[in-house]
């Protein structure tokens, strides 16, 4: 097939050889001209989307590098943080309404571990937690970096997924033509527009960089860095290795989903992801794991 999902394009990129082997680096130049495309397709329709709305992106130069504060992404919870988390997972009858969600005694417990699924919903109401951070301290967030939540990505995937369709049937039309002609829902143009209904809603005007979680068939959680004015897109996962040394990944392949996160922390503050210099492992996820558990809690993160 000409076009096939963006899940099976990563999966691809994670199977062709010379291509498995990035976790974090730049996976900006697929080793096959159809993967190449596809992915092509993509990064141009969320390129349409806010040139739908805003018009022409602006040619990417070199521009001045802004210094931000330092954030510390291995920061710990305070002993008084851990013990009330203790209490709410042990809670039987606890729910309780935070920014997007419910939650009960047994989430927290869940959220707290590196053996068991994580919901969509608990990285939704963590990513809700970020844009609210980056809002609140632009001094240590770059205001060109805008965080998607899931509800997002999956009403943006079915809309492509329908395009592909539509491409790949005989006498249709071409996928460059119904990305160019295809009209955005309200939905979709609000979200843009930064108009949402829950906290936080952030306009793309001035964004240059997307990040987002993706949960690949409901059995894999990886980050993409959508870079909108070069028109690349960095695929990150905590299961592939190194091109010269092994990353640290989870050891039960469950953290999936707070590996994503931790993506979106080093990201957004610069740290380095890379080996041999990373600090990223099983034990750092675990704390951001504590440090965003208590952050629902408090409705806040810090940097």
């Amino acid at each position: 097939m000409y076009l096939q999902t963006l899940s099976q394009t990563v999966n691809e990129f994670k199977n062709k050889r010379g291509v498995k082997v990035i976790p974090s680096k730049n996976v900006r130049h697929p080793y096959t001209p159809q993967a190449k495309r596809r992915k092509k397709s993509f990064i141009k329709a969320m390129q349409n989307l806010k040139k739908e709305i805003f018009g022409e992106l602006p040619m990417a130069v070199g521009e001045e590098v802004l210094e931000f504060k330092h954030a510390n992404v291995y920061k710990c919870v305070t002993i008084a943080e851990k013990n009330k988390l203790v209490d709410l997972a042990r809670a039987k009858d606890l729910r309780a309404e935070y920014d997007m969600y419910y939650f009960r005694g047994e989430d927290f417990r869940i959220m707290t571990s590196m053996d068991i699924w994580w919901e969509d919903w608990y990285v939704d109401e963590i990513l809700s937690l970020m844009r609210e951070r980056h809002v609140r301290y632009p001094e240590y967030y770059d205001s060109t970096d805008r965080i998607l939540d899931l509800n997002f990505y999956s009403n943006f995937k079915l809309r492509y997924d329908k395009m592909s369709e539509e491409a790949t049937t005989v006498g249709g039309r071409s996928f460059t033509q119904l990305i160019n002609e295809f009209e955005w829902d309200e939905d979709m143009i609000n979200y843009v527009r930064g108009i949402r209904p829950y906290p936080v809603g952030m306009d793309w005007i001035g964004a240059k960089r997307v990040l987002a979680v993706m949960n690949i068939n409901k059995t894999h959680f990886v980050t993409l860095e959508i870079l909108l004015h070069e028109g690349c897109m960095n695929v990150y996962d905590c299961l592939l290795m190194g091109r010269l040394e092994p990353m640290v990944t989870n050891d039960n392949k469950a953290a999936c989903a707070s590996y994503s996160l931790a993506f979106i922390e080093h990201l957004i503050t610069k740290t380095t992801i890379q080996p041999p210099k990373t600090l990223l492992c099983d034990n750092a996820v675990r704390q951001m794991q504590w440090v965003w558990a208590a952050g629902i809690v408090s409705r806040s993160l810090e940097p």
